[in-house]
């Protein structure tokens, strides 16, 4: 069980951190891509207002901490909004497929 809970912090952490970096350095290809309608506009305004970057480094800043061993308890605290985020946002704007 220890092992499972090890494997399973270090991917997720992986995962932020990757994905938090790019928000910066946009090295995954088509990540930029703006998507159609309301949630392209709603993407956009996060943009206008630069609350991507803050995001993006939060997320950095929680997979560096899921990666480390370190605050995990306060990393997954600081993980649930961002979650809710993403949840929200495909509920509201994709209730089909989201």
């Amino acid at each position: 069980m220890r092992l499972a809970v090890l494997i399973a912090r270090v991917l997720v952490g992986l995962l932020l951190l990757v994905l938090g970096l790019n928000g910066f350095f946009h090295y995954i290809p088509g990540s930029d891509v703006i998507p159609p309608g309301p949630a392209g506009a709603f993407t956009e305004a996060l943009d206008a207002g630069h609350i991507t970057p803050v995001v993006s480094g939060f997320q950095a800043l929680i997979g560096v901490l899921l990666l480390a061993g370190r605050l995990v308890p306060l990393a997954l605290v600081m993980l649930v909004p961002i979650l809710v985020g993403i949840v929200l946002f495909h509920v509201s704007f994709d209730p089909v497929s989201g």
